[in-house]
This record gives C-alpha cells, structure tokens and sequence, in this order.
C-alpha cells in the first residue's frame, strides 16, 4: 500500500474518531517526528496532548460563549495595583 493511500487511510479514521485538530495538524506533527525521531510512545503521547489542549480550548470557549458573559476578563488583565 503507497505512502498517499495509508496517509489517506489515517485521515479518514481521524475524521471518524472526531479527533478534527489532528487531521488539521497531522503534517506537520509527522514533520516534526521525523526531525526529532521520538519512541513511538512519545509520539503517541504527543498526539494525544495535541488533541486534548484542542479540545480543552474548544470546551472552555463553548463555556464561555454559552454563559453570555458581558466581556471575557482573565487574572492576567487584572489590574492589582489599583486595589487598596
């Protein structure tokens, strides 16, 4: 089976698994593998952070979308130096 026919392959099983951020990054995931030759432990390990930042980001949006809040603030844009 050719190179294209197998990456074709994984492509579609992603899709399937609803794993969408690693057919979106898959590339340059593989890239990156091939520079760095990581045990296929470590690769499968950084897959699956890949696709669990992703979905994290997207479970915190949907959050927040969801609550309605007036502005999105965070701990980092509070000004503690204008607190007594």
């Amino acid at each position: 089976m050719s190179h294209e026919q197998v990456h074709a392959r994984v492509l579609e099983h992603l899709e399937r698994l609803r794993l969408g951020h690693l057919v979106e990054r898959l590339d340059a995931l593989l890239a990156e593998a091939a520079r760095t030759e990581p045990t296929y432990l470590d690769f499968l390990d950084a897959l699956l952070r890949e696709e669990m930042g992703a979905k994290q980001r997207k479970r915190i949006s949907m959050g927040i979308t969801i609550a309605h809040f007036p502005a999105v603030k965070t701990l980092e844009d509070f000004d503690f130096k204008a607190q007594p």
